[in-house]
């Protein structure tokens, strides 16, 4: 249980990372 809560938990970071790098290269400005 621990394991999938780190899972979850670096899913997110990626997410949050990838996220903010999109905006500043402007791909996902329409979304």
């Amino acid at each position: 249980m621990i394991t999938s809560i780190l899972f979850f938990v670096i899913g997110l970071l990626i997410f949050d990372i990838a996220d903010k790098k999109a905006k500043k290269k402007g791909v996902l400005g329409m979304y």
